[in-house]
């Protein structure tokens, strides 16, 4: 439920309900509503504004628990910096070959 997935991101962001008023310019009061489940439908800006404020996509926020268990969907902070590779122009050898040196880095190591 949406309610409880903002909830969730807030607080895995250790943030209150003032923290994310302050990030959003959404009233604390109405943040309240909808972690309550109060608003019974809120227009895709607001969601948007909220998702940006917890640093999640809208699509975290929307995903359903059974896409959300699916171990074929990545987590959202993954599909970030996959699209933030492509916007830079990072080629998928380049990509890979970052990986696997700081693989044998790692192995290195330990």
């Amino acid at each position: 439920m949406l309610s409880e997935k903002i909830t969730h991101y807030r607080l895995m962001n250790n943030m209150s309900v003032m923290d994310l008023s302050r990030e959003t310019g959404l009233s604390t009061t109405r943040l309240k509503r909808i972690e309550h489940n109060k608003h019974v439908h809120l227009p895709p800006d607001t969601i948007k504004t909220i998702a940006d404020g917890l640093g999640v996509s809208v699509h975290s926020l929307l995903e359903t628990e059974n896409n959300a268990n699916n171990p074929a969907n990545l987590d959202s902070v993954w599909t970030d910096i996959v699209k933030e590779a492509m916007d830079s122009h990072v080629t998928k050898e380049e990509f890979k070959r970052f990986l696997e040196a700081k693989k044998r880095e790692t192995d290195h190591h330990d």
